[in-house]
């Protein structure tokens, strides 16, 4: 294989650039998911033959709220409802 002066060093720093990209993300998201944790949400099925399928998910993650001066009645825990 040829080689050209100077290619392995220019592919390390790009790999390393990567790498330093990657773990940016890897803190924001570690960042994003320790504010929005009491948005996480599991659940064992209340009854025998449960359809998962009508859960829609978790009302913080369904709805914007407009104002948020009305917000605090949302920070309730959650109760799920299904159809």
């Amino acid at each position: 294989l040829p080689y050209k002066e100077g290619e392995m060093e220019a592919l390390q720093k790009e790999r390393e650039s990567e790498r330093d990209c990657v773990q940016k993300l890897k803190d924001e998201i570690r960042n994003i998911s320790a504010y929005l944790a009491n948005v996480e949400f599991s659940y064992r099925d209340p009854v025998k033959d449960f359809d998962r399928s009508k859960v829609k998910g978790v009302v913080a993650k369904l709805i914007k709220v407009k104002d948020r001066s009305t917000v605090t009645a949302l920070e309730v825990d959650s109760v799920i409802t299904y159809i």
